[in-house]
């Protein structure tokens, strides 16, 4: 209730008796978790507007049977959460099917509209879904999981257009896709299969996609180890490579140097070249009294 005394008012009511506008203003309308509803995605769009619908408590808008209301208040209330599901649902259809709603007074009028027109089953619609479902690789996701989620959301939308796949179809078409470190992964489930043979029983596509993502956790493990591992051979590589220069450069300082030439050594060197080539030409001598080489005539002992 208001208190009119100095135009205080109490925020309860306030949230009660909230207009149109203000529950604009505090509730974000369009949401982006919603992709707005085109001619081609409306089994998409209803599953996502359901779930939006119901988190913020207008899914009892959609109601055949409407409460019968008699107080001001609960009539005005039910009013603007009517509008509220209506704006919403509104705010998540592209422009160009606004058209439709023209004429059409209550949430429950929107939401028949579309079904009506894009709810029915169309086969051609199935089969193009079935192709993308099929064509779908793990190898053109950056994870697993992204893999996963887009293929158990093409599978939903099969199943709103009528065609259901079982989970061992789509357990074997994964497993048919599956290639490099998951190969492992997949042949042992074969053989697992094989092994056990009647006794083998299928898991349900639930719990098939839970072990896979823990398959891909234990890869991701083993190529986190492995790169560290490398890191630390390179490193230990470089170090010993640092240590093998420092002992050249300390060899090489260690060499004692060279010494400088004296030219005092040149010149006494020079010298005893002389003596000997003099010797050699005392010695290539041959006395002519004695016969004998080494001494001249002059210097012949028995002469004298």
């Amino acid at each position: 209730m208001y208190v009119c005394g100095g135009g205080i008012f109490l925020f309860y009511n306030l949230l009660q008796l909230r207009p149109f506008y203000f529950r604009l203003f505090l509730l974000s309308m369009a949401d982006p978790s919603v992709t707005r509803l085109t001619p081609h995605n409306y089994h998409t769009w209803k599953a996502q507007m359901t779930r939006l619908l119901m988190s913020r408590g207008l899914w009892s808008c959609l109601d055949e049977q409407q409460p019968a209301l008699t107080r001001p208040f609960e009539v005005l209330h039910h009013r603007n959460k009517m509008d509220e599901a209506m704006g919403l649902i509104a705010l998540n259809i592209s422009e160009s099917l606004l058209f439709h709603l023209d004429g059409l007074n209550n949430p429950r009028g929107y939401w028949h509209k579309f079904e009506t027109l894009f709810g029915q089953v169309n086969e051609f619609r199935a089969l193009q879904l079935d192709a993308e479902l099929t064509s779908l690789s793990p190898s053109s996701f950056p994870t697993i999981e992204d893999f996963l989620v887009k293929f158990k959301s093409l599978r939903a939308v099969l199943q709103g257009c009528g065609k259901n796949k079982a989970d061992a179809d789509c357990i074997f078409l994964i497993l048919s896709k599956l290639r490099g470190p998951y190969q492992i992964f997949s042949s042992t489930f074969y053989s697992t299969m094989d092994a056990l043979g009647d006794r083998f029983r299928m898991p349900t596509f639930e719990t098939f996609c839970e072990r896979l993502t823990r398959e891909q956790s234990k890869i991701q493990q083993v190529d986190a180890s492995g790169s560290s591992q490398a890191l630390v051979a390179q490193n230990f590589k470089g170090k010993s490579k640092k240590k093998d220069k420092k002992k050249d450069t300390s060899k090489s300082d260690s060499k004692p140097p060279a010494t400088p030439t004296n030219p005092s050594k040149g010149k006494d060197s020079s010298k005893s070249g002389e003596s000997t080539s003099k010797a050699k030409k005392k010695s290539s001598e041959t006395c002519s009294f004695c016969g004998k080489d080494g001494h001249s005539v002059s210097r012949c002992w028995k002469r004298l």
